[in-house]
């Protein structure tokens, strides 16, 4: 995982507090992943809340347009 400048427990999910399995660039798009991670724009979080959710959509970030807006926020707002 990349130093995240959003949160000092970039090993944790920042929903759930469980250890991360992976992170999430709270800037994201087509070929813009290496410029979060250049600025630290990252959140660990569990596979099910990032996208791989069993419930769908409802419980994670992707295709969850509320929760898309709200990440992109969240990295505009901490930069």
């Amino acid at each position: 995982m990349s130093k995240s400048i959003v949160t000092r427990y970039e090993k944790y999910s920042a929903f759930s507090g469980a250890p991360a399995e992976c992170e999430h660039h709270l800037i994201f798009g087509k070929g813009v992943h290496k410029l979060a991670d250049a600025d630290g724009l990252t959140i660990g979080l569990l596979h099910k809340e990032h996208n791989l959710s069993p419930k769908g959509t409802i419980d994670q970030i992707h295709e969850n347009p509320a929760a898309e807006k709200l990440s992109k926020m969240c990295g505009q707002l901490v930069n």
